[in-house]
């Protein structure tokens, strides 16, 4: 997408935001963002190894708005650099969510490009997107985003279970080819005060006759002296004429509420298998001949609401995939920014 088209978008968000107030509808544009300051320390591929500098890994344009009869509609832009320590080129936007919801009764029906229940609900509820992606987005295992139908809503009436189905072409926000498919679920308890119990499955008919299925469990802990996250996930991908191939992955992340301004954190990404497109990976271009393990510490540190400074030491330790020799370990050195707004 060019720039021109960008403004275009941007434009149009800003006059249907002013025309849905001038109407009394609740018309909102936000947008959030953030990036780093780099420098890796080491790397196993020299061509990377103590480069450094800047990059946008995220900015997020939103335009919500609730229409009549229980209806809503979303349009989301998303720009973000490259990551793969080579590309030069300007932020291309592209359309990361466009839907309409009707809702009822607790229960909703989305229609268009939507969120999958992958990751997103517990990545909101640990809030923890600035510093780095959930397991499952950073391994490439799975879609945040699919062009499709997805259906929510409680199991029961206290609100303490509730289900997520949603049905797609497998295209991400990418066009579709007409010959893949995918079909997503999700069930989530609340099993105390502040702690959730998250299940989930999918199931991808990928081209040439390719098909991924994967299943996740994953907890979380929110309260006031911080946040806690485990997952534990197996993928199994099949293609005619090739072996399947398993990836098991879990992960711990902790958050310690220091002080109403400092979030100290520790999160630790474990790979039980090498990554295949482990060099795709964005802003680490991580090796496919070890099994990763990725170790994050650093402090969220509050400026002002909506802003954050988050310093940050990630490495990446490889180990043995039989008795080929590990690849060297990663380190990378981050002060990021993330502002709402």
């Amino acid at each position: 997408m060019r720039r021109a088209d960008l403004r275009i978008w941007v434009c149009c968000g800003l006059a249907a935001s002013i025309g849905a107030g001038a109407r009394g509808d609740e018309g909102r544009l936000s947008v959030a963002m953030f990036g780093d300051l780099y420098r890796v320390a080491s790397h196993h591929d020299p061509s990377v190894d103590g480069k450094h500098g800047s990059w946008i890994r995220r900015v997020n344009v939103v335009y919500d708005r609730r229409l009549e009869g229980g209806l809503s509609a979303r349009l989301t832009l998303e720009a973000k650099d490259p990551g793969d320590f080579g590309t030069s080129s300007d932020l291309e936007p592209f359309v990361k969510d466009l839907w309409v919801r009707w809702e009822r009764s607790g229960h909703a029906v989305a229609f268009g490009l939507v969120p999958t229940p992958s990751v997103s609900p517990m990545e909101a509820r640990l809030g923890y997107r600035p510093i780095d992606k959930h397991t499952l987005d950073l391994f490439r295992m799975t879609s945040t985003r699919d062009k499709g139908v997805s259906v929510r809503g409680p199991l029961d009436r206290r609100g303490r279970a509730e289900y997520e189905l949603a049905v797609g072409d497998a295209s991400g926000t990418k066009s579709s080819t007409g010959d893949t498919q995918a079909v997503y679920g999700r069930v989530a308890f609340r099993a105390a005060e502040g702690v959730t119990l998250d299940l989930y499955g999918d199931w991808w008919d990928r081209k040439a006759g390719e098909e991924w299925t994967t299943w996740k469990a994953e907890a979380a802990s929110v309260g006031r002296s911080g946040k806690l996250g485990v997952l534990w996930a197996t993928q199994r991908r099949t293609a005619p004429g090739r072996q399947s191939r398993d990836l098991d992955v879990w992960s711990l992340y902790g958050e310690w509420t220091a002080s109403p301004v400092l979030h100290p954190f520790v999160w630790l990404h474990v790979a039980e298998d090498p990554i295949p497109d482990a060099r795709k990976i964005e802003y680490y271009r991580m090796s496919p001949d070890g099994k990763p393990t990725v170790w994050l510490a650093g402090a969220r540190i509050r400026i002002a609401e909506g802003l954050e400074l988050i310093p940050t030491l990630v490495r990446v330790d490889y180990r043995r995939v039989g008795s080929a020799p590990k690849p060297d370990s990663d380190t990378f050195l981050r002060l990021t920014f993330s502002a709402r707004f």
